[in-house]
């Protein structure tokens, strides 16, 4: 939030896309670059902030004239390196774990979920994100409320976000990232674990993945069991983003359908999802390779 005081002195209806565009000449200046980390590559998540504030300022404001100040160019212009940039998008997005792989993270996680409430939460949260591909910020938003048990649905309609700064206070946006709400069909093992959760919680409303159903978990202690997780089925060290990247995978792989992916994830468009479906091709090219060399070169034409 740091990078937003900026708009410290602006009332947020007087906020237009010049005064965006000010912003970010302000944070792209090489002095206050000077105080960031060198591998730097956009102040992408800092405008997506941004815009949750005037999303929300939209939805709980009288103000019917004011319109969502941020263009096609601010999303551009927060990109520091494009090249570079979306070379680690790519390299972030072809990053996953095959369900084999998957299955045994969440076995190792299950095995420890009786030890505490931390670790029972770590378990139910992976299953919320392998099967319904929900950022790791949405499904800890995730209410009993969203939860529609006899329709077998959840829906993905806010997010939390983690500051990475010592002292500042956690935040739920009352919008996704995308701005979007989303309906997920439940799969029967994750409708069960948040059946089970239900029940040890004694509660019914509130944050399905918090103690008081207020206080979100945090990212740390969640990244950590995770870690130790991975560790233990021999994964290297790596982000919970891969979760929502096998889950896109996967589906790709057994059902093929990526306009429905796309809806299932939230992208606004399909060049996001495209990523998904390059990687099941290299998939399949790697298996017919593999294929072709079990023949013996005797049966060859």
């Amino acid at each position: 939030m740091r990078h937003l005081k900026f708009f410290d002195s602006f009332q947020v209806e007087k906020i237009t896309p010049q005064t965006v565009d000010m912003w970010l000449d302000h944070i792209r200046q090489s002095s206050y670059l000077e105080n960031q980390h060198s591998t730097r590559l956009s102040y992408v998540n800092e405008l997506e902030m941004l815009v949750q504030v005037l999303r929300f300022f939209i939805e709980e404001s009288d103000d019917c004239n004011f319109v969502l100040p941020i263009k096609k160019r601010h999303k551009n212009k927060c990109i520091l390196d494009p090249v570079r940039h979306e070379q680690s998008k790519v390299n972030n997005l072809t990053k996953y774990i095959p369900r084999e792989t998957s299955e045994k993270f969440l076995e190792e996680l299950q095995s420890q979920a009786h030890q505490s409430y931390i670790h029972k939460a770590s378990y139910v949260l992976a299953l919320i994100m392998l099967r319904t591909g929900a950022r790791v910020g949405e499904a800890c938003a995730l209410r009993f409320e969203d939860v529609n048990f006899q329709a077998q649905e959840v829906v993905l309609s806010r997010t939390i976000h983690w500051s990475r700064k010592s002292g500042v206070k956690t935040t739920i946006s009352p919008v996704t990232k995308t701005g979007e709400m989303r309906k997920i069909r439940c799969m029967q093992d994750l409708l069960a674990a948040l059946s089970n959760l239900r029940e040890c919680l004694c509660r019914s409303e509130g944050l399905v993945l918090s103690v008081d159903g207020r206080t979100p978990l945090s990212y740390r202690a969640i990244q950590y069991r995770f870690n130790q997780a991975f560790k233990a089925i021999g994964v290297q060290h790596t982000s919970t983003h891969i979760l929502r990247h096998s889950f896109a995978t996967d589906f790709l792989e057994q059902v093929g359908d990526k306009n429905s992916l796309q809806s299932i994830l939230g992208h606004k468009s399909s060049k996001m999802t495209d990523h998904y479906a390059k990687v099941t091709e290299v998939k399949k090219t790697e298996a017919m390779k593999a294929y072709d060399s079990s023949f013996k070169p005797s049966l060859r034409v």
